[in-house]
């Protein structure tokens, strides 16, 4: 169908790298995006005795995923470039 596809290199402490790397961007969403928007007023993190415990909820982030895939995978292409130059 024309698609390009690749797989998402994972690694440990994925998510939350990942989400670190997202907070490094000015995210531009239109209210269009209502997808988007519906995730990132839902998201949230797991509690533990009534605190957040430093893993998000695996609830409300399919467009959030794929977004953190897509910007991980830019960043490991762009450092594989500059470690050849």
């Amino acid at each position: 169908m024309g698609f390009h596809i690749k797989p998402c290199e994972k690694g440990k402490d994925s998510i939350l790298n990942g989400i670190t790397k997202v907070k490094e961007y000015k995210l531009n969403i239109t209210k269009t995006s209502t997808n988007v928007i519906k995730e990132l007023r839902n998201y949230q993190w797991r509690l533990k005795d009534g605190r957040p415990d430093n893993k998000p909820v695996d609830n409300y982030n399919h467009a959030l995923d794929a977004m953190r895939y897509a910007i991980t995978m830019k960043v490991k292409a762009r450092n594989k470039v500059k470690a050849f130059a």
